[in-house]
């Protein structure tokens, strides 16, 4: 809290522009950034995502300056330049932001406690073959899908598989980056306990929990 980070973003795709479509799939190659949760303000050179487009072959400076009494918290970064974050977002273009407690914030078991951060992305082969079609991309290419009509990956991977020792506490920072699809996740033979939601810790910490649900975004 009360940092300033920068962020050098460059495009290193390449034509096509695409068509010029207003409220449909177009300019694929065209992006931006947008951080999810942070308390910043929406103008440039920051969080402005109406205005800021950055051409292929082209780069833009951000800079975000977070507040004093901003939260520590778990939140997100993705491309939203209209008509082309369905395409970008939606194939798996974004990542985690952490903004860190501050020493002394949090008691000791829990800041000793070892932290993950795991990202759920929903990818819609229908919905990415019929943006990329429309915008005229030519990047976007399926050579084999076999999960169905969506695949869910977790930091990136399909199914994958983490080990945790049994009797000791785990923190992990969970972030729908799905388009459309919740979450409802259980964790059987397991004691769950919640922190915060949406980068904000909850007054009753550590609450009890039998699941938890990871709406779009969240």
């Amino acid at each position: 809290p009360g940092a300033t980070f920068r962020v050098l973003f460059e495009n290193h795709l390449e034509a096509p522009l695409g068509p010029d479509l207003h409220n449909n799939f177009h300019y694929p190659n065209t992006t931006n950034l947008h951080t999810h949760g942070l308390h910043i303000a929406p103008e440039q050179p920051g969080d402005e995502v109406l205005l800021t487009h950055v051409l292929p072959g082209g780069s833009w400076q951000y800079t975000y300056k977070l507040i004093p009494e901003h939260s520590p918290g778990t939140y997100w970064i993705h491309p939203h330049a209209h008509g082309s974050a369905v395409l970008q977002t939606g194939a798996g273009a974004a990542l985690p932001l952490v903004v860190l407690d501050p020493p002394g914030f949090l008691s000791p078991q829990l800041e000793a406690m070892q932290d993950s951060v795991f990202m759920f992305q929903e990818l819609s082969r229908a919905t990415l073959e019929t943006a990329a079609r429309t915008a005229g991309d030519e990047l976007f290419k399926v050579d084999r899908w076999s999960w169905g009509p969506v695949l869910w990956l977790v930091n990136g991977a399909p199914e994958p598989v983490l080990e945790v020792q049994a009797g000791r506490w785990r923190r992990f920072r969970l972030i729908g980056a799905g388009a459309s699809g919740w979450l409802n996740m259980t964790f059987d033979g397991c004691e769950v306990a919640l922190l915060a939601k949406d980068g904000v810790y909850i007054n009753d910490f550590p609450r009890p929990v039998s699941r938890v649900a990871l709406p779009p975004g969240g």
